[in-house]
């Protein structure tokens, strides 16, 4: 789980699938807007997917008390802003672990901070190594302690981090999750597909079976194999998609709900 605006939420897929399983919804397969990847904010938010159904608005909330583990990610170099790296610090001033422990048990594991290469571009991809070494590192913090927790939120952090916390949670759980990636951007631009170059912009692309020629090559990148499908994954909230990532998003027939969708249709 991350916790910025946008949104990946963990969950074994028969849970993640049954939020998406009401037919009101159906497919969006267009979205306008245009690029976003220089723009857009990096604060999230997150979910879990043990449930019961409320009556009034349907919304899945969770029946026990889980135990959570946090992680901040402090990690900085998959966009070109500073700043963003001192989000998980503002996050626990501001009181969201006295928050989360109103609803489940949180251990606060610390801080994961950021190693920094030269940046060598491969490409038009910038700091690739910086951005690679930093998400297996996380991954593998990820991957241990997931396996004592119900769940581990990381809190970043720009979104390259979506790449080591999703396959770490993948690592460390006895099956494959499922994702609902809720958020204006669909991140599945690959390295050579971004106009920015920047790395945030590239989660996605990371994590499915489909891209691994056009990912798996890139330095810091060669320890992540990925295993994700299509059908694994789930988007809500889009409003900000590139004419690649559409052409992406309709190629691979991704269940994809935009913002108007979400107006028109509520969660």
């Amino acid at each position: 789980m991350i916790l910025n605006g946008r949104v990946p939420i963990l969950g074994n897929a028969t849970q993640c699938l049954k939020l998406l399983s009401r037919p009101l919804f159906k497919q969006q397969k267009h979205f306008s807007g245009s690029s976003g990847e220089d723009g857009k904010s990096d604060s999230r938010t997150i979910s879990n997917s043990s449930e019961r159904t409320t009556k009034q608005r349907n919304i899945i909330i969770p029946s026990d008390r889980k135990n959570v583990g946090i992680i901040g990610a402090l990690l900085k170099h998959g966009q070109p802003h500073h700043g963003i790296e001192t989000a998980p610090a503002s996050l626990r001033e501001n009181q969201l672990l006295t928050l989360l422990n109103n609803h489940a048990t949180v251990t606060d594991h610390g801080d994961h901070s950021e190693y920094t290469f030269p940046n060598h571009m491969v490409g038009n991809v910038v700091n690739p190594r910086t951005v690679g070494t930093n998400n297996y590192e996380l991954c593998k913090r990820i991957q241990n302690k997931v396996r004592s927790h119900d769940m581990v939120l990381t809190l970043g952090g720009d979104h390259s981090l979506a790449i080591g916390t999703v396959y770490g949670h993948y690592m460390g759980m006895r099956e494959k999750p499922a994702i609902i990636w809720v958020d204006a951007h669909a991140d599945i631009n690959t390295p050579e597909s971004t106009v920015s170059g920047n790395l945030h912009g590239t989660p996605v692309s990371f994590l499915l079976k489909e891209f691994r020629n056009l990912t798996s090559n890139l330095v810091g990148f060669d320890w992540i194999q990925p295993v994700f499908l299509p059908d694994d994954i789930a988007y809500i909230g889009l409003r900000d998609v590139e004419p690649q990532e559409q052409e992406y998003l309709e190629r691979l027939g991704i269940a994809a709900f935009s913002m108007a969708d979400v107006n028109r249709l509520g969660i």
